[in-house]
């Protein structure tokens, strides 16, 4: 991402992306409930009785909320009129999170979906408040959207080009106020997925299909856990066309424009050849559903391997419905014993470069020589062995963290295992996004991820090496004893 010195303040204080100041449901505010057919202007006047600036409207289906800026944009419009029903403004279901969720959850929670009002709910579910951005931030941030926003309001890709200008020294930033590395990478992920929605919405018409073409995100964007100068890895899906030629080649071209202007933002296409503009990444919805069960009829394949992996860290960007297909279709296949076992070697191929004693194993020719990759060594072994656990189990939300411990829920993983992987992908993530920010700090944002360990301080030094360790051990007990662990 391009380095800018020009970054918003409002993002870079740690106290925001902090779970450590408490709970969010201590900066919660009264609710103010109105039944689906009250008036629009009856609302607003309690809304304004009140001193808030939304309300939940309770419908038989769960509760929805309207907000100041519903009423401001659906009146200056002429959208409703104030004798409506309130239901015709509400947004339905309204974005909640439990009391008892960290402040950084909370704001990342916002900020992923794209909202200022979260609703606090109580231990059986119900409303107890509702937390408004604005008061999470009082005296602390400006406005904690400001790049968001300036991306959403850019009318050009010349436009949006400037907006993502702020996005590397915002990482800078924050990784020198102490922000932590996962907290960083989740607002780096929303800030990025939002530069490819305003793109998708220049190239709406010509993406169009019918209304039924799904863009999705691949690999770390996709689990939320990206660093700075991470490719952005994406994919294609689109409807079955009930008659005339297939979209494939024309919706191809329109991604492969898609991508070249998500360059000219700073961000970079796939170098391995994950693009939604690819013919391996871009298919119509049959086409995906017949690859899955051949990929894995074949798993010797190391091609089908790698793509069968690369499309369990999907996650649709736009018509959600379609683009969850293709991943349950693969999943729905993926948890044979014909297919499992070759995906467990597969996962585990990817070694960390441990010595048999108690050093590294160093490259020993090349550009590289002497030195160990971090991010292949390290990184790669625990999400592979995360996405293993997401085949497992039938679910691939989350990050990687998230998936080792759903991994340990099933069974899957001990606790001591999930403990030494999270605090291994912490270390070497937290490591490799120092390394970045370096290098935009700099001016020089490269992507090597290979370090000499003799550069290494001696305590960072003895980090990597246990993770290193750790990762090895559980990949070995893995292969001894994997297979009797799949239910």
């Amino acid at each position: 991402m391009p380095q800018d010195s020009m970054v918003p303040s409002g993002l870079t204080r740690p106290g925001l992306l902090d779970d450590s100041r408490g709970a969010v449901a201590r900066f919660a505010r009264s609710v103010v409930q109105v039944r689906p057919d009250a008036t629009i202007a009856d609302t607003a006047r309690y809304i304004t009785e009140a001193g808030q600036s939304c309300a939940l409207v309770a419908a038989r289906h769960g509760f929805g909320i309207v907000t100041d800026s519903d009423f401001r944009r659906g009146l200056a419009t002429g959208h409703v009129a104030a004798s409506d029903h309130i239901v015709r403004l509400a947004t339905f279901p309204a974005i909640s999170v439990p009391e008892g969720t960290g402040v950084a959850t909370a704001f990342l929670t916002m900020l992923h979906r794209d909202v200022h009002h979260l609703v606090v709910t109580g231990a059986d579910g119900s409303p107890s408040g509702v937390v408004r951005l604005t008061d999470m931030t009082a005296g602390e941030v400006r406005d904690p959207l400001l790049v968001r926003d300036a991306i959403r309001a850019s009318a050009t890709v010349a436009e949006l080009a400037d907006a993502t200008r702020m996005i590397g020294g915002t990482a800078v930033e924050l990784f020198d106020t102490g922000v932590p590395a996962r907290q960083i990478g989740g607002l780096l992920a929303a800030v990025t997925e939002s530069v490819l929605q305003r793109l998708l919405t220049f190239h709406a018409s010509e993406l169009d299909h019918r209304g039924q073409t799904s863009f999705l995100v691949l690999g770390s964007l996709a689990r939320r856990e990206p660093l700075p100068l991470s490719d952005v890895d994406t994919a294609l899906v689109w409807a079955d066309p009930t008659e005339g030629r297939a979209p494939g080649e024309l919706l191809r071209g329109v991604a492969e424009q898609i991508i070249v202007d998500l360059e000219t933002c700073g961000l970079r296409r796939c170098v391995d050849g994950a693009n939604a503009s690819n013919p391996l990444f871009s298919r119509s919805v049959s086409d995906w559903t017949a690859a899955a069960p051949r990929w894995i009829s074949q798993p010797s394949g190391g091609r089908s391997l790698l793509l069968t992996s690369m499309i369990a860290d999907s996650r649709p960007l736009t018509n959600l419905g379609l683009g969850r297909r293709v991943l349950d279709a693969l999943l729905e296949v993926a948890r044979s014993r014909e297919f499992l076992d070759p995906l467990l070697r597969f996962t585990v191929s990817s070694k960390p470069p441990t010595g048999l004693v108690k050093d590294f194993v160093l490259e020993h020719s090349g550009v590289h020589r002497g030195q160990v990759d971090l991010k292949r060594g390290g990184l790669l072994p625990i999400s592979s062995l995360g996405r293993w656990a997401a085949v497992l189990t039938g679910d691939g939300r989350g990050s990687t963290v998230d998936r080792l411990r759903r991994g340990q829920e099933a069974g899957i993983f001990t606790a001591d295992e999930v403990e030494a992987l999270v605090g291994s992908f912490d270390e070497i993530y937290a490591l490799l996004l120092r390394r970045e920010v370096e290098s935009i700090r700099a001016g020089r944002p490269d992507l090597d991820h290979h370090v000499d360990p003799k550069t290494l301080d001696p305590l960072t030094r003895r980090y990597v090496r246990d993770a290193f360790r750790s990762i090895s051990e559980v990949q070995a007990r893995l292969l001894s004893d994997g297979p009797g662990r799949i239910r």
